[in-house]
């Protein structure tokens, strides 16, 4: 009589043992991928000689404007760097440089305190802020997906992190505006410190809203997150406000400046060119955006924007669709984040450090793997084809064996073979978000995807 429960007893502490040891490995392979992170990002900064570059634009700006000069004029930053030793003196200097400012006033704002420290403490605290915040991001989403499947969670976000050594050497901000990001989603669906939640989405917004709007539109259309979304509009509007007084104030003409300074950047034969003609033409430093693979058919802004912005409306509006007529529970809730952070970097310009915000699509991934195998297999295929495609790694091994080929544009095979071989990441990306916009669309829930025998669907 007594058999039946003892045997009960010793598989469910088997089951329980079982399942420590995944956690165990999975959380492991999140530490592993940290400890890579760290070693080749410091690497790089202590042997090359153009680190930090991307640092400069937001530091030597904030010191500008701290100084009451106008920050959209480079040739500001421009002097206060080479004034400061950190570039070698020239004279004229060329325009568009580096330090060109792109971001909006608010970016100043939330990052003002910098301006107070010297050079190498301001650098310290960027590398703290980037490479901690994308650290803590990894092992909070993996606590999430650790749930359903923490191997498989720890092995993507262990890669995803262990390759992302870039944000280090470059120090760009989307590090921390991604990281802040990732950050308030784990507080919100935890339901644990909202009111820093809503400061870091708020911050994520103000810094490059073009990485956190469509996040923040997921938790604008869910009804527990509604109004935590709203206090961190409301926070962001309040921000840019008194952003632009300052600068305005300093600088009256600052908007003009701001548009020439993004077309100045974006001019063709230039590095944010999306064109096939780019002066950032290799895989390793190309732009992910869609655009790259529109304007490989015809290298005019006048058709490659336009085209953009309509193939990226259609699944926005089918997910908006989708969101108002279903009920979003918890697990479409994390489908719709895994969407809209590969939509995220479809429709402007975005580079590979934009995509660290694919790490939210992790949870889906194990949730769909976890209830259904087929369709598991084919979200971990998809998923980590867009990581990995975006990894610093797989990124410098492609374009250097590549960098014998000569791409052409001039027949539609040519076009074809640019777009599968040069132009991968966005067309992973692309793949990814369409994957789970199909999963959304279908209205698949965790019961959804698996029978009464427990076989997937």
């Amino acid at each position: 009589m007594l058999t039946a429960p003892i045997r009960d007893l010793a598989a469910a502490k088997q089951s329980d043992g079982s399942t420590r040891a995944r956690k165990l490995t999975g959380l492991i392979s999140v530490a592993l991928g940290s400890i890579v992170f760290l070693w080749w990002g410091l690497t790089l900064q202590s042997h090359a000689t153009s680190r930090m570059v991307d640092f400069r634009v937001i530091y030597y700006n904030v010191k500008v404007l701290l100084d009451h000069r106008d920050p959209y004029n480079a040739l500001n930053g421009e002097q206060l760097a080479m004034d400061d030793g950190d570039k070698p003196r020239v004279n004229p200097i060329r325009l568009p440089s580096e330090i060109t400012l792109v971001y909006p006033p608010s970016a100043l704002l939330v990052n003002a305190p910098l301006g107070f420290l010297g050079r190498i403490p301001a650098q310290r605290m960027w590398l703290v802020l980037n490479g901690g915040g994308l650290i803590l991001s990894g092992f909070l989403l993996w606590e999430i997906a650790a749930d359903f499947a923490p191997i498989l969670a720890g092995i993507l976000i262990g890669f995803l992190v262990a390759n992302s050594a870039g944000l280090l050497f470059q120090g760009n901000v989307a590090g921390i505006a991604v990281s802040l990001c990732m950050i308030a989603t784990w507080c919100f669906f935890r339901e644990r410190y909202i009111p820093f939640a809503i400061v870091c989405l708020a911050v994520s917004l103000a810094i490059k809203p073009h990485d956190a709007g469509f996040i923040w539109l997921c938790f604008l259309v869910h009804p527990k997150n509604r109004l935590r979304a709203a206090y961190a509009f409301l926070l962001t509007a309040a921000l840019l406000l008194i952003s632009v007084i300052w600068v305005a104030h300093v600088a009256p003409s600052w908007r003009g400046e701001m548009k020439a300074n993004l077309i100045s950047v974006s001019a063709r034969g230039g590095g944010n060119d999306p064109g096939p003609a780019s002066g950032s033409s290799t895989i390793v430093n190309s732009d992910i955006n869609l655009q790259t693979i529109i304007a490989v058919i015809k290298d005019d802004p006048a058709f490659y924007d336009p085209v953009t912005y309509l193939i990226c409306a259609v699944p926005l509006i089918l997910w908006a669709i989708s969101t108002w007529r279903s009920e979003m529970s918890p697990f479409r809730f994390w489908i719709a984040l895994a969407f809209l952070s590969a939509l995220t970097m479809l429709p402007v310009y975005h580079r590979h450090h934009d995509a660290k915000l694919l790490m939210l699509a992790v949870p889906a991934c194990a949730l769909i793997w976890t209830r259904g195998r087929r369709l598991g297999l084919v979200g971990i295929v998809v998923t980590s084809m867009a990581i990995a495609a975006t990894a610093d790694l797989p990124r410098v091994i492609l374009t250097l064996a590549e960098s014998s080929i000569s791409f052409s544009t001039s027949t539609a095979l040519e076009k074809l073979l640019t777009i599968l071989l040069a132009r991968p990441a966005p067309l992973s990306i692309s793949l990814m978000a369409l994957f789970y916009l199909y999963v959304y669309w279908c209205g698949m829930d965790v019961e959804a995807l698996t029978d009464s025998s427990g076989k997937s669907t």
